[in-house]
Order: C-alpha cells, then structure tokens, then sequence
C-alpha cells in the first residue's frame, strides 16, 4: 500500500511539472501572442489589426533569441519573429484611415494575412522547441533515471 502511495505522489509530481511549466513557459505564448495573431487574421480593419498585433508584440517581449539549441534557424528565432511582427505593425500604421474599398488597402490586407500566417507558423516552430529547452531535457533524465529508482529502493525498504 505504501509502495503504491509512493509511486502515484511520484507519477503525480511529473504531472505537476510539466503543468507547471506549460502554464508559464509555453501557455503565455499561446495566450497573449498566437491568440493576437490569430484574431488578426479575421479582421478587415486596419485599426484592429493594429491593436491586435501591438498586444501580440508586447506579449513576445518576455521571449528572446532561438529556443531551437539543436538546430538553430532563422524560422525558430523570436527576435526575428519580433522584426516580422513590428514590419506587419508600421505597415500598417499607413492604412489607419484609409478607405476599405480602395485597392491599396484590399492589397494590404492580403498581404497582411499571407505575412501574418508565416509569423504564425515560426511562433508554432518556436513554440514546440520550447518543450526542447537542454534544462528540461535534464530534469526528464534526472526525473526517470534517478526518481524512478529512488522509488523503488524505498518501496523495498517500506
């Protein structure tokens, strides 16, 4: 019974962690950046998508350099992806205004969602490299190699 106890408390503090560390590593991105972007997308106003990408930047302001430490590129690479999102933010400065059935502006929206797809894209290639990071690689060998028999030398002794 105890044996039992010890393993699921162990089961149950690994759950815990990768929680834990979804909910504030990889949970903002999604939040407060891929959210932005993804209702950026829908709109047909250039004011909103203003608004949109500006929060969208601001919640990107936490995330810098390349997650990807294997394989580094300029896909994966936040501050890149902070340089796309300020690019789609003062292109669309000079659309607040403009008229939305002229040309121009039609033009500029598409040009908008094709950019903003790609953002999107590098943001879910970062995002996943997040889980990758060399400390949490460490913590899942630590947590496997020494935890598990850590647990099974003191189910033995209980």
């Amino acid at each position: 019974m105890k044996t039992t106890i010890l393993f699921l408390a162990y089961i149950a503090l690994g759950i815990y962690l990768v929680a834990n560390y979804y909910y504030h590593e990889i949970y903002p991105l999604d939040r407060d950046v891929i959210a932005h972007i993804n209702f950026a997308k829908t709109v047909n106003d250039a004011e909103v998508l203003y608004q949109e990408l500006s929060k969208a930047y601001k919640g990107l302001e936490k995330y810098s350099g390349n997650p990807n430490w294997a394989f580094p590129t300029i896909e994966t690479d936040f501050d890149y992806i902070k340089s796309m999102i300020a690019k789609q933010i003062n292109a669309t400065k000079e659309f607040i205004g403009a008229n939305p059935n002229d040309y121009g502006y039609q033009r500029f929206l598409k040009n908008a969602y094709y950019a903003l797809e790609e953002i999107e894209d590098k943001l879910g290639m970062a995002k996943d490299w997040l889980w990758y990071r060399p400390r949490n690689i460490l913590f899942a060998i630590l947590y496997i190699f020494v935890g598990f028999p850590a647990i099974i030398v003191l189910s033995d002794k209980l």
